[in-house]
């Protein structure tokens, strides 16, 4: 989180942030069909917000990712019908 505070806004709005309802209206997109969402409210360990950067990866290793996220919930999905 203090490296996601220590940015300035222009460098929070070129990353790309995916909250957790847009990977479950994946998951449906997916599915092809809708899910039961339910919020409850905060756990006491709950952490309220979580970010997660691959801007080291990109460095060190050179590496970027090649699938999205959409296909990357695709192949999941596949690979969990086939077991």
């Amino acid at each position: 989180l203090e490296l996601y505070a220590s940015l300035t806004r222009q460098e929070r709005v070129r990353r790309t942030v995916t909250s957790l309802r847009e990977v479950w209206q994946g998951i449906e997109q997916v599915n092809g069909r809708k899910l039961n969402l339910r919020f409850d409210g905060p756990r006491e360990t709950d952490v309220s917000i979580n970010v997660l950067a691959n801007d080291r990866a990109k460095e060190v290793l050179d590496w970027q990712p090649k699938t999205s996220l959409l296909d990357g919930l695709a192949k999941t999905a596949a690979w969990w019908s086939d077991l």
